[in-house]
């Protein structure tokens, strides 16, 4: 359950900040591994959680 709300968080708020999942990832991982984040397949590591909060400024 808690992993369900962390792929909609990355997705919901990338999609608010308007960037394609290649924009996200720019620097952090790749475009595949935000998909599936964002697909709920895998859980990020804190690093890429991290790394997301601060480029979404969330």
């Amino acid at each position: 359950m808690i992993s369900m709300d962390i792929s909609q968080l990355i997705k919901n708020t990338r999609k608010d900040k308007r960037l394609t999942q290649a924009d996200l990832a720019q620097g952090i991982t790749t475009q595949a591994t935000i998909s599936q984040l964002e697909k709920n397949n895998v859980l990020p590591s804190s690093k890429i959680f991290s790394s997301n909060c601060s480029k979404t400024r969330y």
